[in-house]
């Protein structure tokens, strides 16, 4: 999907749990290659993958639905599109990568899984990877040309990140934040643009005690009803870098406190 800000497609985006010809699903914890690990949607009801002629899900297939708490592994190389995580384990074996590419609807949504990166991780250009959950961690992952990770699941659990995480877009659009919220100084490198949009009129918090640099290829934009903080101690402050511009436009009731104490550096 392509990142317009203009229309802000992404706000409200959920992964759509209704059926269609095609679909499939976890029947068990498998590997993803196993035919036993699946049900297709087929002829009007699920079927057991492995009793049709169908092959394994691919970015070919309809959507593909991680439902259980067990652990689902790629050990073999594969490309899908429309994943949705509910539950349980994904585990990408070492050397091996696990591609999501661009397509029709939703390409990753992560409603309450975890993805364990031994191997690759991919998000293809102009594809995104939605964080659907509370908390949880935002995996390693390669970052394709224009791609986007989107925040929108955070309510009462801070979400980590990983510091060598290089994102291409950043998108923080939690509407059910439930209290002040920290990325704790690990969103460090954004090669696209880093946009703010939706903190429930409730502090997000980009910084901690340590101090951190954010380089930002292109825009900064702070817009709805968002309210951040760069820093919230007075360790030596945190130095921003920003390529393009910083559009801060926010309507939140209270303005945002760029410090509570300290100093920070933003460089535009």
């Amino acid at each position: 999907m392509r990142l317009l800000f203009v229309l802000l497609l992404v706000i409200g985006s959920t992964a759509s749990m209704a059926q269609s010809e095609g679909d499939y699903r976890t029947d068990q914890a498998g590997l993803w290659s196993a035919t036993t690990t699946w049900q297709i949607f087929t002829g009007g009801s699920w079927t057991n993958l492995e009793l049709t002629a169908f092959p394994i899900p691919t970015d070919a297939s309809g959507a593909i639905n991680l439902l259980f708490n067990g652990n689902i592994t790629v050990a073999t190389s594969v490309s899908a599109d429309e994943v949705t995580l509910s539950a349980g384990t994904l585990t990408i074996s070492g050397g091996e990568t696990f591609s999501i590419l661009d397509g029709p609807g939703n390409d990753f949504v992560n409603l309450g899984g975890i993805v364990t990166t031994n191997g690759t991780f991919s998000i293809a250009s102009n594809a995104d990877y939605e964080h659907a959950r509370n908390g949880g961690t935002i995996p390693l992952t390669t970052w394709g040309i224009n791609s986007t990770c989107l925040v929108t699941g955070i309510t009462a659990n801070n979400p980590t990140l990983i510091p060598a995480n290089a994102y291409e877009n950043f998108i923080w659009d939690c509407a059910s934040q439930s209290g002040a919220r920290s990325l704790g100084g690990n969103l460090q490198t954004v090669n696209g643009d880093l946009l703010i949009s939706n903190t429930n009129n409730l502090l997000l918090n980009l910084g901690t005690t340590v101090a951190y640099t954010l380089n930002i290829a292109g825009d900064f934009i702070v817009t709805g009803n968002s309210i951040i903080r760069l820093c919230s101690s007075a360790n030596p402050g945190p130095v921003i870098n920003v390529a393009g511009n910083f559009d801060y436009s926010s309507s939140a009731v209270s303005a945002s406190s760029f410090k509570t104490s300290g100093s920070y550096t933003l460089n535009v």
